[in-house]
């Protein structure tokens, strides 16, 4: 049975636009500010979402549908990795290495609307 989530707004890249700030003696690299905003609302939400704590068959397989508001180029990788790693962080997964996660299909399509992601989970 496919679980599915929808995670609302533009998802930026983790890895574009790192900021380097000094940690201490030696510089750090850190998300992006419109990643760090984005993240934010999106844990909050997903804290929320039925699926936290779902003891679930690892691997499971993850499809993800991005709607974006423009035709830019992107890189699927660097797009899923924030998904991902918020799912992880929420507890809806207990990690997103390759012995829980195996990427499912990736699709985009236009939508300056309403961007999101939609999420589907099969065990």
């Amino acid at each position: 049975m496919p679980y599915q989530l929808t995670i609302s707004g533009e998802t930026p890249s983790l890895k574009n636009s790192k900021q380097i700030v000094q940690a201490g003696r030696f510089p750090k690299l850190v998300p992006s500010k419109a990643y760090k905003k984005w993240a934010k609302q999106v844990l909050r939400k997903l804290k929320r979402c039925e699926l936290v704590g779902r003891p679930w068959h690892y691997p499971v397989i993850i499809d993800f549908h991005f709607y974006r508001t423009t035709r830019r180029r992107f890189d699927y990788v660097n797009l899923c990795q924030g998904p991902l790693d918020l799912m992880v962080e929420a507890g809806i997964l207990d990690d997103d290495d390759m012995t829980c996660v195996i990427p499912g299909q990736w699709a985009w399509d236009v939508d300056q609307a309403n961007p999101r992601v939609e999420v589907t989970i099969y065990e």
